[in-house]
């Protein structure tokens, strides 16, 4: 899906509108891009504001010129027109990382899946599910078709990705879980929870080893109801865990992200919305090996006007969570529409951690942390993105006491979107975040690209907002 689908789906509860598939595995486009470059796909677009500095026909924000992250060349498939959007990474090592998404065509969106071997990125096949008619029909303006949310893996043979499939004419989506194994991607059976005219996505994964894998997500029933959904791997087959549902029987309740450290704790995270304009709250549930429990969380001031919603979490232990998302007023007031919003759990209570938003706070703005890796206690790293009529890569760093904004890059011009969707760390100081470039569709019919930046650790301190 795009960013922008991603965000209205998680923002609006909104039933997710998903890309399309093919039964046979895919093979690379034989137009595929890399970004940057000043080729068809990436060239400068028609005269615009621009952002200063300006590097290969794209440039980035004077603010961010001497950027400690930094932008690293990433694949595009298909023609310039096609979306291309990264929504996930793991990392095993500073030369083994693998990130998903989708890319989309008008008719059809497909698995996407990129590799990194410590020198370049390159377009890895993935196989898509579904029947060929899921290349007829568009459903709310997106194709139907597959997509991935969530990737997680636990050596550089052995990777997990998860989404969805299906959306035909608007039809249901199920569960899409495919396997890497060193050699290829391959679909594995995972099973649907609810009735048969409903739907079941899946957003996040997390794997202790090649055995042993939990994802989480949601069901949309017969009445666009969402209720959690939790499936686990025991290196066999994948099963349906029950979990727990919070508040009246008519509210909505959804799992975005999880974190297991051992086979006996686990966290997910997420979001509770009420109907008929209630309230829209935090969602975490922990698992302690032998059942799912919903833990108290805390919402911020003004709860009952506001929005507060936990997109995903890093659990260095089973004693130490962060998780991170956003927080903003039911309908748009003076100031910042949607801001940043860190929780931590010290192993008895979820505290609300303070922590800075964009250069533009104060104005109209949508700050939102969308990942959190922390390779320890002491050392987190959070990505999103901020801004109104555009977005800009967001990145805060957290030092075991206070949460700051560290420079990241921005491409393009000065109304295009930046959107940083997934981070993986596997050290303080060796990160990659991915997720995508989109042009102004004033200024050209270009698509959404990958985007994909680094971060060494190497180059000087964070700088407060």
């Amino acid at each position: 899906m795009t960013t922008f689908a991603k965000v209205a789906a998680v923002l609006a509860f909104a039933p997710l509108a998903l890309p399309s598939a093919s039964s046979a595995p895919a093979t690379p486009d034989a137009a595929t891009t890399t970004f940057p470059s000043t080729d068809a796909k990436v060239t400068a677009f028609n005269p615009a504001p621009q952002r200063p500095d300006i590097f290969n026909g794209f440039s980035m924000s004077g603010a961010m010129a001497e950027a400690t992250w930094s932008v690293v060349p990433s694949p595009n498939k298909g023609p310039a027109s096609d979306d291309n959007d990264l929504e996930s990474v793991s990392c095993t090592s500073a030369s083994a990382c693998t990130a998903v998404g989708d890319f989309a065509s008008a008719t059809i969106t497909k698995t996407l899946v990129e590799s990194w071997d410590g020198t370049r990125w390159s377009v890895v096949p993935s196989p898509n599910e579904g029947p060929a008619s899921y290349r007829q029909g568009v459903v709310n303006g997106v194709p139907p078709g597959n997509a991935f949310s969530g990737v997680s893996c636990t050596s550089a043979s052995a990777c997990t990705a998860v989404g969805s499939f299906g959306g035909r004419n608007g039809g249901q989506f199920k569960t899409l879980v495919e396997s890497w194994d060193g050699t290829r991607w391959s679909v594995v059976p995972s099973p649907n929870e609810g009735p048969a005219s409903g739907s079941n996505e899946l957003w996040g994964v997390s794997c202790r080893s090649a055995s042993a894998c939990t994802a989480v997500g949601n069901i949309i029933t017969n009445g666009n109801h969402y209720k959690t959904l939790v499936e686990s791997w025991d290196g066999t087959r994948w099963s349906v865990v029950p979990s727990p549902n919070e508040g009246p029987v008519s509210d909505d309740n959804q799992l975005y992200g999880v974190s297991c450290p051992s086979a006996s704790a686990c966290t997910a995270v997420g979001g509770i919305a009420g109907r008929n304009g209630g309230q829209f709250k935090t969602l975490i549930e922990s698992w302690d090996g032998t059942r799912w429990s919903v833990v108290p969380s805390p919402n911020g001031p003004n709860e009952e006007s506001h929005i507060y919603h936990l997109y995903n979490v890093s659990c260095p232990s089973a004693s130490a969570c962060t998780a991170v998302g956003t927080f903003g007023h039911l309908k748009g007031t003076k100031g910042s529409d949607y801001q940043t919003f860190v929780e931590s759990w010290d192993g008895t209570r979820w505290s609300v951690v303070p922590s800075p938003n964009g250069p533009n706070e104060g104005e109209p703005n949508y700050d939102q942390l969308w990942d959190v890796s922390c390779p320890s206690a002491s050392a987190c790293t959070a990505v999103g993105s901020f801004g109104y009529s555009s977005d800009e890569t967001l990145v805060e760093s957290w030092n075991g006491a206070r949460w700051s904004v560290v420079p990241s890059p921005d491409v393009g011009l000065a109304f295009d979107h930046n959107d940083l969707l997934g981070v993986s760390c596997t050290s303080a100081s060796l990160c990659t975040a991915v997720g995508s470039f989109a042009p102004n569709y004033v200024f050209t019919t270009t698509g959404d690209m990958t985007l994909v930046e680094s971060w060494d650790g190497a180059k000087g301190p964070s700088v407060e907002t």
